[in-house]
């Protein structure tokens, strides 16, 4: 039996939908003024999707800082049959905290085995950037990364850091990184 996949374009619907029964969720809140409290309410509705095994997030041009994805991330990790994750984060205001809180909540993601994560265009600087990507190599599950870290603040140097660090990750049958 096929899975539905439930879509949705606005946060209140999203939060008002039966939490309990998603397992493949598309949520996108693109341009929609989602701040920090926001994302918090959002985090907190999407600990109750205790079935979620895949996610589409898309929350591009928002308002959303370290402490926004502090929150994101420590949600992600309470969903415990989370598969795959495509996470649109870019053009908001996430620096270095954010990006290394949300990929050491990746690393609690056991189940984790495809990560699509678009996080570009944001504040985050070459160490930033280099410990985001030393997580996502800890990801003992994950067999598919994307990472598109585009437009922050790393050095050029870097990039050849990070192709070599997530190489080591031997797992991973696709990689692809752009930084």
């Amino acid at each position: 039996m096929k899975q539905q996949k439930n879509k949705y374009n606005n946060l209140e619907d999203f939060l008002s939908s039966p939490l309990l029964s998603h397992t493949i969720l598309d949520i996108d809140l693109s341009e929609s003024l989602i701040n920090e409290e926001l994302v918090y309410d959002l985090g907190c509705a999407l600990e109750k999707c205790s079935q979620l095994s895949s996610l589409e997030l898309y929350l591009f041009n928002n308002c959303i800082g370290d402490k926004g994805t502090a929150y994101l991330g420590s949600s992600l990790e309470k969903c415990i049959n989370l598969q795959s994750l495509t996470l649109y984060l870019g053009n908001n205001l996430i620096g270095d905290e954010g990006a290394i809180n949300l990929g050491t909540s990746f690393e609690y993601c056991s189940n984790l085995q495809n990560l699509v994560l678009f996080i570009k265009w944001n504040e985050i600087s070459a160490d930033g950037a280099l410990q985001l990507v030393d997580s996502l190599s800890n990801c003992a599950n994950l067999q598919t990364l994307i990472l598109d870290l585009q437009g922050n603040y790393h050095a050029y140097r870097s990039q050849f850091k990070f192709r070599t660090r997530i190489l080591k990750a031997q797992r991973l049958v696709m990689k692809k990184i752009y930084a």
